[in-house]
């Protein structure tokens, strides 16, 4: 049927053509906004240095890694980096702090371990790395990279250890749970004395610090790991420590290890490590009953075993 040409009147149209259905509130995308709001919020200091190293505001030292996307970040001035890695495992991090400066990663870790031996961390999520970069302008920076700051997240909350100067020995300090400072060493024997650094010197003609005590236990001087434990002889066991920063210990003369002591295990000044061999009495002037030998090394070099000791500050009797 051919309809006439009135019925095309827009009032007329109605009756012919369906008018379309009201148009429906998104509801789903709104929702799905406010949620990504809400992460971006809540996320800003993951989000924003990933966006300023993508429009190019920052100097960049990495772009892709292990997981796509870790990155130093430099300051204005490149006498400052830093690296996030509070979304990354430390098998995702660690490359870029070696390949920055070889041993950072070691250095981060073993601030972590200090500051829970010190029971100011418990299980603490490595969140942010800050290094200083004095040499930057003359190209020494692998000689010169300093950490002088350190974040994350424990059971306590958050904390944030930044060193008190840009001196690389000076300590980090966090404002609430106090400053890393390394502990002062203690006597390798109780009750010991001492005849001076040169009163004794091994087969290979390295000097000694020789010690006496009426007690036989040995303990190290500082916390660190086992290095080397060895036998010069039937009553004349060696073990050598390590504690870090090239620092090493040595005690030697003694009648026999702790048991369990094997390479790279983890020892503190309150265990004892072994026991110092007894010895005539008519050997010494005193009481002691017992003797070993003591040495201290750094970066090659040997230090004198009283002044590292502070031997006066321990006892009166020291020297």
């Amino acid at each position: 049927m051919k309809l006439p040409e009135a019925d095309f009147r827009p009032k007329r149209r109605a009756g012919y053509v369906p008018s379309g259905s009201r148009r429906k509130i998104p509801l789903i995308r709104i929702l799905l906004l406010v949620v990504a709001a809400v992460l971006v919020y809540r996320k800003f200091d993951d989000f924003w240095p990933k966006f300023r190293s993508f429009v190019g505001h920052p100097k960049v030292v990495h772009s892709v890694g292990v997981s796509g996307n870790a990155a130093w970040i430099y300051s204005g001035d490149s006498t400052r980096a830093v690296l996030n890695c509070s979304r990354f495992k430390e098998t995702d991090y660690c490359p870029f702090m070696e390949e920055l400066q070889p041993g950072l990663c070691g250095q981060v870790r073993a601030t972590l371990e200090k500051a829970r031996r010190l029971d100011a961390l418990n299980a603490p999520v490595l969140s942010r790395v800050e290094l200083y970069l004095p040499g930057t302008e003359s190209q020494d920076v692998h000689k010169t990279v300093v950490l002088v700051r350190v974040e994350g997240r424990d059971s306590k909350g958050k904390f944030r250890y930044e060193r008190t100067g840009e001196d690389p020995f000076s300590s980090l300090c966090d404002s609430a749970r106090g400053c890393l400072k390394s502990p002062s060493p203690r006597l390798p024997l109780e009750y010991g004395r001492t005849a001076g650094a040169d009163a004794n010197v091994n087969a290979t003609g390295e000097s000694f610090s020789r010690w006496t005590s009426k007690t036989s236990s040995v303990f190290p001087v500082l916390p660190g790991r086992i290095f080397h434990v060895d036998s010069l002889g039937p009553d004349n066991h060696r073990a050598v420590l390590y504690h870090g920063n090239e620092l090493y210990t040595t005690y030697e003369g003694l009648d026999h290890i702790a048991a369990g002591l094997k390479n790279g295990a983890l020892v503190d000044p309150f265990k004892a490590i072994g026991y110092a061999a007894p010895v005539d009495s008519l050997e010494l002037s005193d009481s002691s009953k017992y003797r070993m030998s003591f040495r201290v090394e750094q970066a090659g070099m040997f230090l004198d075993p009283l002044d590292f000791l502070a031997v006066g500050e321990h006892s009166p009797n020291g020297r």
